[in-house]
Protein backbone atom coordinates (compact mmCIF):
# COMPACT_ATOMS: atom_id res chain seq x y z
CA UNK A 1 0.00 0.00 0.00
CA UNK A 2 1.00 3.74 -0.80
CA UNK A 3 0.03 6.20 1.32
CA UNK A 4 0.18 10.33 0.98
CA UNK A 5 1.07 12.84 3.34
CA UNK A 6 -1.89 15.19 4.16
CA UNK A 7 -1.93 18.73 5.60
CA UNK A 8 -5.27 20.10 7.20
CA UNK A 9 -5.32 24.06 7.11
CA UNK A 10 -8.55 26.14 8.14
CA UNK A 11 -9.00 28.82 5.22
CA UNK A 12 -11.49 31.31 5.28
CA UNK A 13 -13.53 29.61 7.66
CA UNK A 14 -13.24 26.10 5.33
CA UNK A 15 -11.18 23.52 6.61
CA UNK A 16 -9.02 22.57 3.13
CA UNK A 17 -6.52 19.26 2.97
CA UNK A 18 -3.53 19.42 0.84
CA UNK A 19 -1.24 16.56 -0.47
CA UNK A 20 1.91 17.47 0.85
CA UNK A 21 3.61 14.16 -0.54
CA UNK A 22 2.58 10.58 -2.03
CA UNK A 23 3.78 7.49 -2.93
CA UNK A 24 5.08 6.54 0.53
CA UNK A 25 5.30 4.15 2.56
CA UNK A 26 3.57 3.82 5.92
CA UNK A 27 6.75 4.36 7.58
CA UNK A 28 8.02 7.45 5.31
CA UNK A 29 5.22 8.75 5.62
CA UNK A 30 5.08 8.89 9.70
CA UNK A 31 8.68 10.24 9.00
CA UNK A 32 7.63 13.04 7.26
CA UNK A 33 4.77 13.91 9.58
CA UNK A 34 7.56 13.49 12.68
CA UNK A 35 9.71 15.64 11.21
CA UNK A 36 6.76 18.38 10.33
CA UNK A 37 6.43 21.03 7.74
CA UNK A 38 5.46 25.14 8.24
CA UNK A 39 5.09 26.42 5.14
CA UNK A 40 3.71 25.35 1.87
CA UNK A 41 3.09 27.00 -1.35
CA UNK A 42 -0.31 26.86 -3.04
CA UNK A 43 -0.08 28.84 -6.08
CA UNK A 44 3.31 30.17 -7.51
CA UNK A 45 3.98 33.37 -4.70
CA UNK A 46 0.77 32.13 -2.24
CA UNK A 47 1.98 30.40 0.09
CA UNK A 48 0.39 29.09 4.06
CA UNK A 49 1.12 28.76 7.27
CA UNK A 50 0.94 25.03 8.18
CA UNK A 51 2.61 25.28 11.67
CA UNK A 52 -0.79 24.60 13.75
CA UNK A 53 -1.94 22.34 11.03
CA UNK A 54 -2.57 18.74 11.28
CA UNK A 55 0.13 16.25 9.20
CA UNK A 56 -1.88 12.86 8.89
CA UNK A 57 -1.05 9.81 6.94
CA UNK A 58 -3.56 8.76 4.34
CA UNK A 59 -4.36 5.66 2.02
CA UNK A 60 -3.12 7.02 -1.78
CA UNK A 61 -5.76 8.17 -3.68
CA UNK A 62 -5.93 10.23 -6.76
CA UNK A 63 -4.76 13.86 -5.29
CA UNK A 64 -6.84 17.07 -6.29
CA UNK A 65 -4.25 19.20 -5.47
CA UNK A 66 -0.34 18.47 -4.90
CA UNK A 67 2.13 21.52 -3.27
CA UNK A 68 5.46 21.72 -2.55
CA UNK A 69 6.53 22.30 1.17
CA UNK A 70 9.31 23.67 3.09
CA UNK A 71 10.31 23.11 6.65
Amino acid sequence: MKFALVAYALLSGDIHSFVMDSGLSYSECMQAVRHGVTVADIAPGVAIDLSGAPLVCELETTPDVILTASR
